[in-house]
């Protein structure tokens, strides 16, 4: 569907359960939305599924005003592609920011894909993907990652609307609240 046409109306949303806990994934998509629309979709999809735990990863560019950053836009501009929520969450903490805006009130973490591939990411498992795929140019590498993050967010029921507000401790909670984030941001 159109995330445009879902914004402030749940009609459309009528065969999602709202006491089913839900995982949201959003692959580099609300970054083409302007941040109205998409802050929009996440309100919308939370109350929608006000009665259930809901979950939230959100995998989008971040940190266009560097040199990279900068290229990396004019380059999707010169194919006639805007990213107007890059704009309005151009960095780890705006990301964050926006999941606790939206109810995310149970946790939220981000980190960019560089750092969750250092932090996350075991030696041995980083030796077999290297054996499968030569990567000559490390910092390259390092140079796209950082100019991605996984944003994640969760909460409980929503208080008021069949369950208890989330405090860490809920399904996403017990599970998510430990996963660890990036602290710092530009």
């Amino acid at each position: 569907m159109d995330l445009r046409t879902l914004a402030g109306t749940t009609a459309s949303l009528r065969n999602l359960s709202p006491t089913t806990p839900t995982l949201l994934l959003s692959e580099c998509c609300l970054c083409y939305v302007s941040a109205a629309t998409s802050n929009s979709v996440l309100r919308t999809l939370g109350s929608a599924l006000a009665g259930a735990p809901l979950g939230v990863v959100i995998y989008e560019a971040v940190r266009p005003h560097d040199a990279f950053g900068r290229t990396m836009v004019a380059n999707l501009a010169a194919r006639g592609l805007a990213m107007p929520g890059l704009a309005a969450h151009p960095s780890l903490q705006s990301q964050r920011r926006r999941l606790a805006d939206a109810g995310f009130g149970g946790g939220q973490r981000v980190a960019a894909v560089d750092w969750l591939w250092e932090a996350w990411v075991a030696r041995e498992e980083k030796g077999r993907v290297a054996r499968c795929e030569m990567l000559d140019e490390v910092e390259e590498w390092r140079l796209l990652a950082g100019h991605y993050c996984v944003a994640w967010g969760w909460r409980d029921a929503v208080e008021g609307a069949g369950g208890e507000r989330d405090g860490g401790g809920g399904l996403f909670g017990q599970a998510w609240a430990e996963l660890e984030g990036e602290s710092g941001d530009e």
